[in-house]
């Protein structure tokens, strides 16, 4: 009975596998077909009105309740909690002690912008682990609103139904993170 057992459980397995792989297969269609649209205009995507993104389906991964919301830890001193459902910050106590008190932690957080230490924080619309910089770039766009256009040149305007920050920021923020890191400093030192 246990051979069979062991067959059932593994053929479900490699199902939920098969499924998974196709939804990033689809994702990085997408995202390969906007970077070539990227590429062309020089590397950056001004104008992202021609992108199509009716034919993308909505991903879900399977969560368990103690999953959807996790503790990240980006420095000693500075933890947020990242919700893995909804892709953004949780507003819970670690939040509130951040939203108070955003002087304590505002060169700590520019600091980190180019920190590339992976973390257990689901982004949209990709479903990638985001690194700690970009967790940090993204406090700090909350706390302060941070004006794209007007700091990096760049008019992110496509967003993706379910996520709260523009399609392409974060690939930008990873790839541009020391750019980033001195146009924030620059942008919040004169505010």
């Amino acid at each position: 009975m246990k051979p069979i057992l062991l067959f059932i459980i593994s053929q479900v397995l490699l199902s939920c596998k098969s499924d998974m792989e196709q939804a990033y297969d689809k994702l990085n269609e997408a995202l390969k077909r906007a970077e070539a649209i990227r590429d062309e205009n020089d590397g950056f995507q001004t104008d992202t009105s021609n992108l199509n993104w009716s034919h993308i389906e909505p991903l879900t991964l399977p969560h368990s309740p103690d999953t959807l919301i996790r503790e990240i830890e980006l420095s000693k001193d500075l933890k947020i909690s990242w919700d893995n459902n909804t892709h953004k910050i949780a507003h819970d106590a670690k939040w509130f002690k951040i939203e108070n008190n955003p002087a304590k932690y505002k060169q700590t957080l520019i600091a980190l912008i180019t920190d590339t230490t992976q973390t257990l924080a689901y982004g949209c619309p990709t479903i990638r682990f985001l690194r700690k910089g970009q967790l940090a770039f993204l406090i700090l766009d909350e706390l302060n609103s941070i004006p794209y256009f007007e700091v990096f040149g760049v008019q992110f305007d496509v967003f993706i139904e379910g996520c709260e920050y523009p399609f392409d920021l974060i690939e930008y923020l990873l790839k541009e993170r020391e750019m980033v890191q001195a146009k924030v400093n620059a942008y919040l030192s004169g505010k």
